[in-house]
């Protein structure tokens, strides 16, 4: 059986290497870091690795013989514990049937735990209200990342700047610093609470325009830009609403409330 579907062969899954890791950060303390010159000893520490990943629990007890045993990858895959070294496994009886006893933890474990777990998966897959997300430029959304201190914040604010190849985005900070992040690593902003019955006309979102702003100086130019959401068509207690515009020229996306702007369709692309 493949690794998706034998979990006694998670192994070679990228899922464990966290622990792994995790693991070797404290096993290599003494040592600064390096890796072990002696090849011996870093043969144990490989062992001791090995021994920690494939021998801790995976949440589940099964009972064999009246004795009750913790679900390991070492007992689904070879009915019984491995020992490396120095280390025993205390509390379990060294008498075992190592291909009957691996038979039932496989048996097991495929009928209860990961039959509930790929049952739990694919419900969630088949949930109607989840949809593909489709950035667009100038759409705030929160970068996820991670936290370097408790006190940290698990996202931050971000904008869409471009949308690259391969679901990369690149978002722009308000900070005005660039990066580039996977679509997967970003959640967008919706606007909740709105019932069908809020809407009272066609949407404005994907029209061109051009709208007439006034600088500093008093003088007026022509900005060219698209509108992205259009609040018009929800809010029947502000007939003029309000639509968010990204511009052409690449600035900063702006609210504004088209009945108090001078502006116009554009046929410009």
């Amino acid at each position: 059986m493949l690794a998706s579907s034998a979990p006694w062969e998670a192994g070679r899954s990228n899922r464990l290497h966290g622990v792994a890791l995790s693991v070797l950060r404290k096993a290599l303390r003494h040592v600064r870091g390096r890796i072990p010159d002696d090849d011996g000893e870093f043969g144990l520490l490989l062992d001791y690795l090995s021994f920690i990943l494939n021998s801790r629990p995976l949440g589940r007890l099964v009972e064999i013989d009246a004795k009750t045993r913790p679900v390991t990858p070492d007992l689904l895959a070879f009915g019984y514990e491995k020992q490396v070294g120095p280390l025993r496994v205390l509390g379990f009886p060294l008498k075992c049937f190592p291909a009957r006893d691996a038979l039932a933890f496989r048996k097991y474990y495929l009928e209860t735990y990961w039959r509930s777990l790929r049952t739990h998966v694919l419900e969630t897959l088949g949930i109607g209200k989840q949809r593909r997300w489709s950035p667009y430029v100038g759409e705030p959304v929160a970068v996820i990342r991670q936290r370097m201190r408790k006190a940290d914040l698990g996202s931050c604010l971000g904008f869409v700047d471009a949308i690259m190849s391969g679901n990369r985005v690149m978002v722009i900070l308000p900070g005005g610093r660039k990066q580039m992040e996977s679509i997967h690593n970003l959640c967008p902003f919706e606007q909740t609470g709105r019932s069908a019955e809020d809407f009272i006309g066609p949407s404005r979102v994907g029209a061109r325009i051009s709208v007439r702003i006034a600088d500093i100086n008093g003088d007026s130019d022509l900005y060219t830009g698209t509108i992205r959401r259009d609040e018009t068509v929800m809010s029947p207690e502000d007939p003029r609403g309000r639509c968010l515009v990204t511009w052409d020229d690449g600035t900063e996306p702006e609210w504004l409330t088209l009945g108090e702007e001078q502006w116009e369709f554009s046929d410009e692309t």
